[in-house]
């Protein structure tokens, strides 16, 4: 069974998820964005105060450009790769989640 079989929707809609991810990702790894980060667009100016905010976009940025490159690689490969792929995939991009919550709270602290 390949990745194609188990997908449901219409083929151009990865294409879609896939441009939007790129436009974020662009906009996180060129320092700009901070309001798409989820906690950091909430919290107070005094907790934002603890945190260097270029550096933290480009944390998530580059995590995010991970994710961007599995959509990639997905939408090129659905016909040719495995179903089991999919699990493969999710268990990077919760690997990578993980690593950039670690690396917000650690480097990107001042």
């Amino acid at each position: 069974m390949k990745l194609k079989d188990i997908t449901n929707g219409p083929d151009w809609m990865i294409w879609v998820v896939f441009a939007v991810f790129v436009l974020i990702t662009i906009l996180l790894l060129t320092g700009h964005g901070s309001n798409l980060i989820a906690g950091y667009n909430t919290a107070s100016q005094l907790k934002r105060e603890k945190y260097n905010e270029k550096k933290l976009c480009r944390v998530v940025g580059m995590g995010m450009l991970v994710i961007t490159l599995l959509i990639l690689i997905m939408a090129i490969g659905q016909n040719t790769l495995p179903a089991a792929m999919a699990y493969v995939f999710g268990a990077i991009t919760l690997l990578d989640c993980g690593v950039m919550m670690i690396l917000a709270n650690s480097i990107c602290k001042k």
